[in-house]
């Protein structure tokens, strides 16, 4: 039996297609619901205002880097001692982000969203 994608994660992905290929300024309502194939209404449904669906992104890409941070440690942060958290931090750093990931997280620093990704890197590092 195969597990339908929820509709929030299926508009969060559009809303990251939109990133990679146009920028965050690229992302509306209307940009995210033509790459989700929904009407802008069904995003509003999920997401009542931009700065919502802002949100939403920094935190699925954040919870997506530190999936990618526990592959690479082998195991979750609570587990790790400080040198493999850092050596994994080191070796996840290494390989390119995508253009999305490193979007945000440059755009994260000037607004209320900081935290999403301070409180990610001082976990791992």
């Amino acid at each position: 039996m195969m597990v339908r994608e929820s509709k929030k994660t299926m508009i969060l992905d559009a809303a990251i297609q939109v990133i990679e290929e146009d920028g965050i300024t690229a992302v509306t309502f209307d940009s995210v619901a033509a790459a989700a194939g929904i009407t802008r209404a069904g995003i509003i449904y999920h997401f009542p205002s931009r700065d919502d669906l802002i949100a939403a992104i920094h935190q699925r890409l954040a919870d997506r880097w530190e999936r990618q941070l526990e592959i690479a440690c082998g195991k979750p942060t609570a587990e790790a001692t400080s040198m493999e958290r850092l050596t994994a931090y080191i070796l996840t750093c290494s390989t390119a982000a995508s253009r999305a990931e490193f979007q945000m997280m440059l755009d994260s620093q000037h607004t209320q969203h900081k935290a999403i990704w301070e409180d990610l890197i001082d976990r791992w590092t």
